[in-house]
């Protein structure tokens, strides 16, 4: 998706992504107080502090951090890279790498709510775990256990058991 140059001020000297509101806003500003105030700042939100970012990247460590943007009425999510440029063994600047996740991001929430609802049938098939004595015809299993649960059943004041026979049944 891009790249962003910082020099040792952590200005921006060079700038190329695929949006155009980076490309106009971000070149000769200050990259931190561009991406946390005015019109980008409102656009993006970080899972780290840009400013603890650049401070982490100056040290010689790369760091990976996530932005979700909402460009152009849609919402993007990006990861970017920071790593620090040496140059005579001094800070020269940062070089910020970035792509787009969000088709990443959209499966896992995908994947997070199809687990959310296998475990909610998963739970629900549990609950029918009585019936499981069929499958090996275990009959006397599976007649205590039905007397348990009628037998729990009439003693709620909350359950009533009605006897259904279509044929006799008036309306």
């Amino acid at each position: 998706i891009g790249m962003i140059v910082l020099d040792s001020e952590d200005v921006v000297a060079e700038i190329k992504t695929n949006f155009d509101i980076f490309n106009q806003t971000l070149p000769g500003k200050k990259f931190v107080k561009a991406v946390t105030q005015g019109s980008l700042g409102e656009a993006l939100v970080f899972d780290m502090d840009p400013a603890d970012v650049l401070a982490v990247a100056r040290s010689g460590k790369d760091v990976t951090f996530y932005t979700e943007a909402k460009i152009d009425g849609r919402t993007v999510h990006l990861q970017l890279v920071a790593a620090a440029v040496v140059h005579d063994g001094g800070h020269a600047g940062t070089i910020i790498t970035a792509r787009d996740v969000t088709t990443l991001i959209q499966k896992t929430l995908e994947a997070n709510q199809m687990a959310r609802l296998a475990g909610q049938r998963s739970r629900e098939l549990t609950s029918l775990a009585e019936l499981s004595g069929l499958v090996g015809f275990r009959l006397d299993q599976i007649f205590q256990k039905y007397l348990v649960t009628i037998q729990s059943l009439l003693l709620s004041p909350n359950v009533s058991i009605y006897l259904y026979q279509p044929p006799g049944q008036k309306l």
